[in-house]
C-alpha cells in the first residue's frame, strides 16, 4: 500500500474497517484505529471527514 503514494497523487481508501479513532471523528480509539491511524500518518495519506 505504501507504493500508492509514489504512483498516484490523489487516492482514496474506502472500507469498513471498524477501526475508531479520534482522528476520525469517534469518541474513543481501539486497535485498528490506533494501527490504521499510524500508518496513514506514516505514509502521509491524511483523513477527510464529510461532516
Amino acid at each position: 500500500m505504501s507504493s500508492l503514494r509514489k504512483n498516484f497523487k490523489n487516492i482514496v481508501i474506502v472500507g469498513d474497517l471498524n477501526a475508531k479513532h479520534t482522528n476520525w471523528g469517534c469518541t474513543t480509539i481501539n486497535h485498528k484505529g490506533r494501527i490504521l491511524a499510524e500508518w496513514l500518518d506514516n505514509i502521509g495519506i491524511y483523513e477527510i471527514q464529510n461532516q
